[in-house]
Protein backbone atom coordinates (compact mmCIF):
# COMPACT_ATOMS: atom_id res chain seq x y z
CA UNK A 1 0.00 0.00 0.00
CA UNK A 2 2.63 2.79 1.02
CA UNK A 3 4.78 1.88 -1.89
CA UNK A 4 2.06 2.48 -4.28
CA UNK A 5 1.24 5.45 -2.53
CA UNK A 6 4.51 6.80 -3.54
CA UNK A 7 4.40 5.68 -6.88
CA UNK A 8 1.18 7.48 -7.41
CA UNK A 9 2.66 10.61 -5.57
CA UNK A 10 5.81 10.75 -8.07
CA UNK A 11 3.25 10.10 -10.92
CA UNK A 12 1.31 13.04 -9.75
CA UNK A 13 4.58 15.23 -8.80
CA UNK A 14 5.87 14.49 -12.45
CA UNK A 15 3.05 15.55 -13.90
CA UNK A 16 2.57 19.06 -11.89
CA UNK A 17 6.59 19.56 -12.87
CA UNK A 18 5.82 18.73 -16.87
CA UNK A 19 2.76 21.32 -16.70
CA UNK A 20 5.32 24.35 -15.21
CA UNK A 21 8.05 22.95 -17.10
CA UNK A 22 10.15 25.25 -19.76
CA UNK A 23 10.19 23.97 -22.78
CA UNK A 24 12.72 22.11 -24.97
CA UNK A 25 13.76 24.47 -27.94
CA UNK A 26 12.14 27.31 -26.58
CA UNK A 27 13.77 28.00 -22.80
CA UNK A 28 17.41 27.49 -21.88
CA UNK A 29 17.24 23.50 -20.72
CA UNK A 30 20.38 22.91 -20.56
CA UNK A 31 22.90 24.43 -18.63
CA UNK A 32 26.07 23.76 -20.17
CA UNK A 33 27.44 23.21 -23.67
CA UNK A 34 30.00 21.82 -25.57
CA UNK A 35 31.72 23.39 -28.31
CA UNK A 36 33.74 21.22 -30.57
CA UNK A 37 36.17 24.32 -32.29
CA UNK A 38 37.98 24.38 -36.06
CA UNK A 39 35.96 21.58 -37.57
CA UNK A 40 36.96 21.11 -41.42
CA UNK A 41 33.69 20.98 -43.10
CA UNK A 42 34.62 20.85 -46.80
CA UNK A 43 37.81 19.62 -48.38
CA UNK A 44 37.09 21.85 -51.15
CA UNK A 45 37.47 25.09 -49.40
CA UNK A 46 39.22 23.44 -46.26
CA UNK A 47 36.90 26.34 -44.17
CA UNK A 48 36.11 25.43 -41.13
CA UNK A 49 33.01 25.78 -38.15
CA UNK A 50 32.89 25.67 -34.31
CA UNK A 51 30.22 23.51 -33.20
CA UNK A 52 28.08 23.77 -29.97
CA UNK A 53 25.88 20.82 -28.81
CA UNK A 54 23.89 20.53 -25.42
CA UNK A 55 25.53 18.73 -22.56
CA UNK A 56 24.79 15.47 -22.14
CA UNK A 57 21.52 15.58 -24.33
CA UNK A 58 20.63 12.04 -24.91
CA UNK A 59 18.20 12.73 -27.99
CA UNK A 60 18.89 10.73 -31.28
CA UNK A 61 17.99 13.75 -33.71
CA UNK A 62 18.70 17.28 -32.99
CA UNK A 63 17.58 20.44 -34.86
CA UNK A 64 20.55 22.08 -36.58
CA UNK A 65 21.42 25.77 -37.07
CA UNK A 66 23.97 27.16 -39.14
CA UNK A 67 24.59 30.53 -37.74
CA UNK A 68 26.72 32.98 -40.26
CA UNK A 69 29.06 36.17 -38.74
CA UNK A 70 28.81 39.62 -39.74
CA UNK A 71 31.14 41.76 -41.21
CA UNK A 72 30.20 43.46 -44.32
CA UNK A 73 31.84 40.11 -46.45
CA UNK A 74 35.28 41.92 -45.72
CA UNK A 75 35.93 40.56 -42.31
CA UNK A 76 34.69 38.61 -39.41
CA UNK A 77 34.96 35.22 -38.10
CA UNK A 78 33.22 32.30 -36.47
CA UNK A 79 34.19 33.72 -33.06
CA UNK A 80 32.51 37.44 -33.56
CA UNK A 81 30.52 37.45 -30.33
CA UNK A 82 27.19 37.69 -31.99
CA UNK A 83 28.01 34.55 -33.39
CA UNK A 84 29.00 33.16 -29.99
CA UNK A 85 26.05 34.44 -28.24
CA UNK A 86 23.39 32.68 -30.67
CA UNK A 87 25.11 29.39 -31.48
CA UNK A 88 25.26 29.16 -27.56
CA UNK A 89 21.70 30.32 -26.83
CA UNK A 90 20.33 27.78 -29.11
CA UNK A 91 22.53 25.12 -28.18
CA UNK A 92 21.31 25.53 -24.56
CA UNK A 93 17.85 25.08 -26.07
CA UNK A 94 18.28 21.66 -27.52
CA UNK A 95 19.79 22.52 -31.23
CA UNK A 96 23.04 21.29 -32.39
CA UNK A 97 24.68 24.92 -33.57
CA UNK A 98 27.61 25.48 -35.79
CA UNK A 99 29.01 29.14 -36.47
CA UNK A 100 30.86 28.64 -39.88
CA UNK A 101 34.05 30.41 -42.07
CA UNK A 102 32.73 31.30 -45.39
CA UNK A 103 34.33 33.32 -48.36
CA UNK A 104 35.44 36.80 -47.72
CA UNK A 105 36.27 39.49 -50.49
CA UNK A 106 39.99 39.46 -51.30
CA UNK A 107 39.90 43.07 -49.95
CA UNK A 108 37.87 46.05 -48.85
CA UNK A 109 38.22 47.99 -52.24
CA UNK A 110 36.16 45.01 -54.01
CA UNK A 111 33.22 45.95 -51.95
CA UNK A 112 32.40 48.89 -54.59
CA UNK A 113 32.25 46.33 -57.70
CA UNK A 114 28.61 45.06 -57.31
CA UNK A 115 29.52 42.00 -60.16
CA UNK A 116 32.78 40.85 -57.61
CA UNK A 117 29.99 40.89 -54.41
CA UNK A 118 27.48 39.40 -56.19
CA UNK A 119 30.39 36.84 -56.73
CA UNK A 120 31.36 36.42 -53.18
CA UNK A 121 27.64 36.52 -51.86
CA UNK A 122 27.13 33.63 -53.71
CA UNK A 123 30.44 31.52 -53.03
CA UNK A 124 29.41 32.14 -49.57
CA UNK A 125 25.64 30.91 -49.85
CA UNK A 126 27.94 27.67 -51.45
CA UNK A 127 29.46 27.31 -48.01
CA UNK A 128 26.46 27.46 -46.20
CA UNK A 129 25.10 24.86 -48.38
CA UNK A 130 28.16 22.70 -47.92
CA UNK A 131 27.98 22.70 -44.46
CA UNK A 132 24.32 21.83 -43.97
CA UNK A 133 25.36 19.04 -46.40
CA UNK A 134 28.43 17.81 -43.91
CA UNK A 135 25.78 17.34 -41.07
CA UNK A 136 23.78 15.60 -43.45
CA UNK A 137 26.72 13.46 -44.87
CA UNK A 138 27.53 12.64 -41.17
CA UNK A 139 24.13 11.50 -40.27
CA UNK A 140 23.74 8.79 -42.72
CA UNK A 141 27.27 7.79 -41.76
CA UNK A 142 29.31 7.99 -38.45
CA UNK A 143 26.17 10.01 -37.02
CA UNK A 144 28.73 11.90 -34.56
CA UNK A 145 26.47 15.00 -34.68
CA UNK A 146 22.88 13.50 -34.32
CA UNK A 147 21.60 16.12 -36.55
CA UNK A 148 17.68 15.77 -38.02
CA UNK A 149 18.01 16.62 -41.72
CA UNK A 150 14.79 17.43 -41.98
CA UNK A 151 14.89 20.22 -39.50
CA UNK A 152 18.00 22.33 -40.77
CA UNK A 153 18.06 25.76 -40.24
CA UNK A 154 20.32 28.96 -41.85
CA UNK A 155 20.96 32.59 -40.19
CA UNK A 156 23.59 35.52 -39.54
CA UNK A 157 23.94 38.61 -38.55
CA UNK A 158 24.70 41.81 -41.23
CA UNK A 159 26.55 40.15 -43.65
CA UNK A 160 25.43 36.32 -42.31
CA UNK A 161 22.17 37.06 -42.63
CA UNK A 162 21.85 38.18 -46.49
CA UNK A 163 24.21 35.25 -46.92
CA UNK A 164 21.68 33.25 -45.33
CA UNK A 165 18.03 34.49 -46.80
CA UNK A 166 19.94 33.73 -50.26
CA UNK A 167 20.77 30.41 -49.54
CA UNK A 168 16.99 29.71 -48.14
CA UNK A 169 15.41 31.16 -50.68
CA UNK A 170 16.98 30.72 -54.06
CA UNK A 171 15.35 28.20 -56.29
CA UNK A 172 14.55 27.22 -59.68
CA UNK A 173 11.16 28.63 -59.20
CA UNK A 174 12.76 32.07 -58.66
CA UNK A 175 12.36 35.06 -60.99
CA UNK A 176 16.61 35.56 -60.80
CA UNK A 177 18.31 39.00 -62.08
CA UNK A 178 20.06 37.69 -65.14
CA UNK A 179 23.47 39.09 -64.16
CA UNK A 180 23.09 37.21 -60.55
CA UNK A 181 21.64 34.21 -62.45
CA UNK A 182 25.10 34.09 -64.07
CA UNK A 183 26.89 34.34 -61.06
CA UNK A 184 25.00 31.65 -59.79
CA UNK A 185 25.45 29.04 -62.86
CA UNK A 186 29.26 29.81 -62.65
CA UNK A 187 29.76 28.85 -59.41
CA UNK A 188 28.14 25.69 -59.51
CA UNK A 189 24.33 26.65 -59.59
CA UNK A 190 21.99 26.21 -56.61
CA UNK A 191 23.91 23.80 -54.59
CA UNK A 192 27.19 25.60 -55.57
CA UNK A 193 30.72 23.54 -55.50
CA UNK A 194 32.26 23.93 -52.16
CA UNK A 195 31.95 20.48 -50.77
CA UNK A 196 30.16 17.16 -49.47
CA UNK A 197 28.26 16.67 -53.09
CA UNK A 198 25.88 14.12 -53.12
CA UNK A 199 23.64 14.72 -49.84
CA UNK A 200 20.93 17.20 -49.09
CA UNK A 201 20.73 21.24 -48.69
CA UNK A 202 17.41 21.61 -47.92
CA UNK A 203 16.36 24.29 -45.53
CA UNK A 204 13.48 24.78 -42.92
CA UNK A 205 13.12 28.37 -41.80
CA UNK A 206 15.86 31.49 -41.63
CA UNK A 207 16.56 33.24 -39.29
CA UNK A 208 17.18 36.91 -40.84
CA UNK A 209 19.49 39.51 -38.62
CA UNK A 210 19.66 42.62 -40.22
CA UNK A 211 20.16 40.80 -43.65
CA UNK A 212 18.00 41.47 -47.20
CA UNK A 213 17.62 40.26 -50.78
CA UNK A 214 19.06 41.15 -53.91
CA UNK A 215 15.58 40.81 -55.63
CA UNK A 216 12.23 40.84 -54.25
CA UNK A 217 11.52 38.52 -57.14
CA UNK A 218 13.22 35.96 -55.24
CA UNK A 219 10.23 35.25 -52.73
CA UNK A 220 7.97 33.15 -54.07
CA UNK A 221 5.58 31.18 -52.33
CA UNK A 222 7.62 27.82 -51.69
CA UNK A 223 9.83 29.79 -49.32
CA UNK A 224 10.77 28.77 -45.50
CA UNK A 225 9.60 30.06 -42.46
CA UNK A 226 11.38 33.45 -41.57
CA UNK A 227 12.22 35.50 -38.47
CA UNK A 228 13.63 38.73 -39.38
CA UNK A 229 15.20 42.14 -36.80
CA UNK A 230 16.18 45.24 -38.06
CA UNK A 231 16.78 48.69 -37.20
CA UNK A 232 14.12 51.35 -39.47
CA UNK A 233 17.30 53.47 -39.78
CA UNK A 234 19.43 51.01 -40.37
CA UNK A 235 22.29 52.82 -42.42
CA UNK A 236 24.34 49.48 -43.33
CA UNK A 237 21.61 47.09 -44.63
CA UNK A 238 18.51 49.17 -45.76
CA UNK A 239 15.44 48.30 -43.81
CA UNK A 240 13.74 48.75 -47.22
CA UNK A 241 15.17 48.85 -50.57
CA UNK A 242 18.32 50.82 -51.39
CA UNK A 243 22.13 49.88 -51.68
CA UNK A 244 24.01 49.03 -48.91
CA UNK A 245 26.18 51.55 -47.24
CA UNK A 246 22.96 53.79 -48.80
CA UNK A 247 23.94 57.00 -46.03
CA UNK A 248 27.80 56.93 -46.03
CA UNK A 249 28.88 60.31 -47.45
CA UNK A 250 31.13 58.75 -49.65
CA UNK A 251 30.01 54.85 -49.93
CA UNK A 252 26.20 55.92 -50.53
CA UNK A 253 27.18 58.02 -53.18
CA UNK A 254 28.57 54.83 -55.40
CA UNK A 255 26.63 52.25 -57.49
CA UNK A 256 26.74 49.16 -55.13
CA UNK A 257 25.16 46.45 -54.20
CA UNK A 258 21.22 46.68 -54.01
CA UNK A 259 19.42 45.00 -51.35
CA UNK A 260 15.94 45.25 -49.96
CA UNK A 261 16.05 44.76 -46.51
CA UNK A 262 13.17 43.52 -43.85
CA UNK A 263 10.15 45.78 -44.13
CA UNK A 264 10.13 45.02 -47.53
CA UNK A 265 10.12 40.82 -47.52
CA UNK A 266 7.63 40.04 -44.73
CA UNK A 267 4.77 41.95 -47.03
CA UNK A 268 5.64 39.46 -49.79
CA UNK A 269 5.96 36.70 -47.29
CA UNK A 270 2.19 37.51 -45.74
CA UNK A 271 1.33 37.49 -49.27
CA UNK A 272 2.22 34.01 -49.36
CA UNK A 273 1.23 33.20 -46.22
CA UNK A 274 4.50 31.96 -45.20
CA UNK A 275 4.84 32.23 -41.70
CA UNK A 276 7.16 34.86 -40.37
CA UNK A 277 7.81 37.50 -37.57
CA UNK A 278 9.38 40.97 -38.07
CA UNK A 279 10.92 42.65 -35.28
CA UNK A 280 11.79 46.24 -35.79
CA UNK A 281 13.80 48.70 -33.98
CA UNK A 282 12.50 52.40 -34.09
CA UNK A 283 15.34 54.71 -34.17
CA UNK A 284 17.69 51.91 -34.57
CA UNK A 285 20.51 51.30 -37.16
CA UNK A 286 22.60 48.76 -38.04
CA UNK A 287 22.57 45.42 -35.86
CA UNK A 288 21.40 47.53 -32.22
CA UNK A 289 21.63 43.68 -30.60
CA UNK A 290 25.28 43.24 -31.23
CA UNK A 291 25.68 45.88 -28.64
CA UNK A 292 22.95 46.00 -25.74
CA UNK A 293 23.13 42.18 -24.46
CA UNK A 294 19.53 42.86 -22.84
CA UNK A 295 18.46 43.39 -26.21
CA UNK A 296 20.25 40.26 -27.56
CA UNK A 297 18.93 38.31 -24.94
CA UNK A 298 15.09 38.98 -25.80
CA UNK A 299 15.47 38.93 -29.24
CA UNK A 300 17.04 35.51 -28.69
CA UNK A 301 14.01 34.40 -26.88
CA UNK A 302 11.87 35.79 -29.59
CA UNK A 303 13.67 33.68 -32.07
CA UNK A 304 13.64 30.71 -30.48
CA UNK A 305 10.19 30.65 -29.68
CA UNK A 306 9.44 31.24 -33.69
CA UNK A 307 11.20 28.63 -34.57
CA UNK A 308 9.98 26.04 -32.00
CA UNK A 309 7.53 24.48 -33.57
CA UNK A 310 9.68 23.85 -37.17
CA UNK A 311 12.63 22.41 -34.76
CA UNK A 312 10.54 19.75 -33.10
CA UNK A 313 9.95 16.12 -34.96
CA UNK A 314 6.20 16.03 -36.31
CA UNK A 315 4.22 14.23 -34.05
CA UNK A 316 1.08 11.75 -35.55
CA UNK A 317 -1.90 13.01 -35.34
CA UNK A 318 -4.34 11.91 -32.85
CA UNK A 319 -7.47 10.75 -34.42
CA UNK A 320 -10.98 12.54 -33.40
CA UNK A 321 -12.10 8.62 -31.78
CA UNK A 322 -9.37 7.93 -29.40
CA UNK A 323 -8.95 4.43 -28.58
CA UNK A 324 -10.08 4.69 -24.98
CA UNK A 325 -8.11 0.80 -24.07
CA UNK A 326 -5.31 2.19 -25.28
CA UNK A 327 -3.29 2.99 -22.36
CA UNK A 328 -4.39 -0.49 -20.98
CA UNK A 329 -3.07 -2.02 -23.95
CA UNK A 330 0.40 -1.06 -23.92
CA UNK A 331 2.73 -3.22 -21.55
CA UNK A 332 6.08 -1.56 -20.62
CA UNK A 333 9.08 -3.84 -19.36
CA UNK A 334 11.17 -3.94 -17.53
CA UNK A 335 9.87 -1.28 -15.34
CA UNK A 336 12.46 -0.68 -13.36
CA UNK A 337 14.77 -0.27 -16.19
CA UNK A 338 18.17 -0.51 -16.50
CA UNK A 339 19.52 -0.45 -20.14
CA UNK A 340 16.62 -0.96 -22.19
CA UNK A 341 13.44 -0.79 -22.27
CA UNK A 342 11.05 -2.31 -24.38
CA UNK A 343 6.67 -0.69 -25.15
CA UNK A 344 4.55 -3.61 -26.60
CA UNK A 345 1.75 -2.05 -28.34
CA UNK A 346 -1.31 -4.13 -29.17
CA UNK A 347 -1.64 -3.13 -32.65
CA UNK A 348 0.87 -1.76 -35.10
CA UNK A 349 0.93 1.80 -35.45
CA UNK A 350 3.35 4.80 -35.97
CA UNK A 351 4.13 7.84 -33.35
CA UNK A 352 6.46 9.06 -30.96
CA UNK A 353 7.97 8.09 -27.30
CA UNK A 354 9.13 10.79 -25.52
CA UNK A 355 11.27 10.10 -21.51
CA UNK A 356 10.60 13.24 -19.26
CA UNK A 357 12.46 13.72 -15.86
CA UNK A 358 10.00 14.67 -12.96
CA UNK A 359 11.26 18.48 -14.20
CA UNK A 360 9.86 18.53 -17.68
CA UNK A 361 12.84 17.81 -18.97
CA UNK A 362 13.66 16.05 -22.16
CA UNK A 363 15.76 13.41 -21.94
CA UNK A 364 14.73 11.57 -24.84
CA UNK A 365 12.46 11.15 -27.87
CA UNK A 366 12.58 7.99 -30.37
CA UNK A 367 9.99 7.72 -33.92
CA UNK A 368 8.27 4.40 -34.39
CA UNK A 369 6.48 3.75 -37.82
CA UNK A 370 4.51 0.93 -38.16
CA UNK A 371 4.89 -1.61 -35.75
CA UNK A 372 3.90 -2.95 -32.02
CA UNK A 373 7.23 -2.84 -30.20
CA UNK A 374 9.42 -0.34 -29.43
CA UNK A 375 13.07 -0.33 -27.73
CA UNK A 376 14.42 2.39 -26.15
CA UNK A 377 18.54 3.00 -24.98
CA UNK A 378 18.17 3.92 -21.51
CA UNK A 379 21.93 3.37 -20.55
CA UNK A 380 22.70 7.16 -20.97
CA UNK A 381 20.04 7.92 -18.49
CA UNK A 382 21.28 8.62 -15.14
CA UNK A 383 19.35 6.79 -12.70
CA UNK A 384 15.70 8.32 -11.17
CA UNK A 385 12.13 8.72 -11.79
CA UNK A 386 10.84 9.88 -14.96
CA UNK A 387 7.76 9.79 -17.05
CA UNK A 388 7.41 8.09 -20.32
CA UNK A 389 5.07 9.10 -22.93
CA UNK A 390 3.93 7.36 -25.76
CA UNK A 391 1.89 9.12 -28.43
CA UNK A 392 0.30 7.35 -31.52
CA UNK A 393 -2.18 7.06 -33.89
CA UNK A 394 -3.93 5.38 -31.99
CA UNK A 395 -3.78 7.29 -28.40
CA UNK A 396 -1.31 9.19 -26.12
CA UNK A 397 -0.81 7.91 -22.76
CA UNK A 398 1.82 8.59 -19.98
CA UNK A 399 3.79 6.11 -17.33
CA UNK A 400 6.36 6.98 -14.30
CA UNK A 401 9.44 5.33 -15.28
CA UNK A 402 11.94 4.38 -13.13
CA UNK A 403 15.68 4.17 -14.25
CA UNK A 404 18.20 2.05 -11.87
Amino acid sequence: MIKHLLFTTLLCFGFINILNAQERYVDPIFEDVTITSDVVYSDVTNFYMDVYEPTSDTISERPLLIFAHGGAFIGGDPSTSTSVDFCTEFAKRGYVTASIQYKLADFAAQLVDSLIMKDVVMKAVGDAKAAIRFFNKDAENDNIYRTAEDRVFVGGNSAGAILSIHAAYLDESDEIPEDLLEILEANGGFEGNRGNEGYSSEIAGVLNLAGGLNALSLIDESDVPTFSAHGDIDDVVPYDCNDVYWSDPILGVLDMVDICGSSEIHPILENFEIPNELITYENATHTPWSYDAAMRDDLIQQAAAFFAPYAKPVEPEIPSSINNNFKNEILVFPNPVNDVLTISLAEITSGIANIFDLTGKQVLIQNFENTNSVTLNTSAISAGAYILEINSHLGKTSRLLVVE
